[in-house]
């Protein structure tokens, strides 16, 4: 945790990035890509927000993140279909 976060700020930084990870996790799931990347994202930001930005863990979820927008493109490319 990055230092001077409030302790009550903290706690709902994890709890909103608990939210949205299951989102993520459902959303995936069900293959609903577009929808998990979102919920991927939201998490994203606040990793970066609790962690800092050189952490680890938000690298390793920024690179999850970036594949992923590249595998959409690509299947859409593919396909002949546009990105919502």
């Amino acid at each position: 945790t990055r230092p001077g976060i409030p302790p009550d700020e903290v706690d709902d930084i994890r709890r909103r990035l608990k939210h949205h990870d299951q989102l993520y996790a459902t959303m995936q799931r069900d293959s609903k890509p577009f929808e998990a990347l979102e919920q991927l994202e939201k998490g994203l930001f606040l990793r970066k927000e609790l962690l800092g930005p050189d952490h680890p863990e938000v690298g390793k979820v920024c690179q999850v993140f970036t594949t992923s927008c590249n595998t959409l493109a690509m299947n859409s490319l593919q396909r002949g279909t546009s990105i919502p």
